[in-house]
């Protein structure tokens, strides 16, 4: 079985099991990653572990080295969230599959597409698309 591990200061700690070999995702203080359906924000520094939602999709999720977190999330259709300075919000959430996000910390860009075609569109947004 896969684990999470953080080696900090001389101490290792045991993060969990991720749902996916790629939900590992790490950022300047920050690493993110899946627990089955749940998202997991560890910053390094403090070696807090922070439950962000529990309806994340497994990968191709984002942290930015600010701390900003973005993921697709099974609620509604298929939303994208984001968390920065402590709070979550939806950035988008309409009859789209909305999928597959990342971040430079400042904006956002996701894959927009519907259940039966294959075309998709990249759209950047800051805070609410």
């Amino acid at each position: 079985n896969t684990r999470v591990f953080d080696w900090n200061n001389g101490e290792l700690f045991d993060l969990g099991m991720p749902n996916s070999a790629t939900s590992l995702t790490v950022a300047g203080d920050f690493a993110i990653w899946n627990e089955s359906t749940e998202i997991w924000r560890r910053q390094f520094s403090t070696r807090e572990n922070l439950l962000l939602g529990n309806r994340a999709g497994n990968w191709h999720n984002a942290v930015a080295e600010s701390g900003l977190v973005a993921w697709w999330s099974y609620d509604g259709d298929y939303s994208i969230k984001r968390y920065e300075n402590g709070q979550v919000a939806t950035v988008v959430d309409d009859s789209y599959r909305n999928t597959y996000v990342i971040t430079d910390g400042q904006s956002l860009v996701y894959r927009k597409h519907t259940r039966s075609t294959l075309w998709l569109t990249m759209t950047a947004c800051r805070k609410r698309c």
